[in-house]
C-alpha cells in the first residue's frame, strides 16, 4: 500500500495504520460538531441494554458470516470486487 507521500508499505502494521488514517480522514466532519441542541428534544428508542450490544466490538465470526452471506456471483460492489473475491 502506498501512502500519501508515495512511499510503499508492505508490513501489516503499517498497512493497518494507513487504512485507519485514510478512513478517519475520509469520514472526518468539517461542519458543526455541537449536536447537543439538535438532539435535545429527541428521545432515543435504544435502551441502555440494547446499546451495549449495538456498540460492542465486531467479532471475527460476525465478519466471516457477513462474507459468507455475499453471493459469489453478485454484481461488484463500489470497490469493483464481487463476492467471489471475498470468498
Amino acid at each position: 500500500m502506498t501512502d500519501s507521500n508515495g512511499v510503499e508499505h508492505t508490513r501489516e502494521n503499517a498497512i493497518s495504520k494507513l487504512a485507519i488514517a485514510y478512513f478517519e480522514d475520509l469520514f472526518k466532519s468539517s461542519g458543526n460538531t455541537d449536536w447537543g441542541e439538535f438532539f435535545d428534544d429527541c428521545h432515543s428508542p435504544i435502551m441502555p441494554v440494547m446499546n451495549v450490544v449495538l456498540t460492542a466490538d465486531v467479532t471475527n465470526e460476525e465478519v466471516l458470516n457477513a462474507i459468507k452471506s455475499i453471493g459469489g456471483d453478485r454484481a461488484p460492489g463500489p470497490d469493483g470486487l464481487s463476492g467471489a473475491f471475498y470468498h
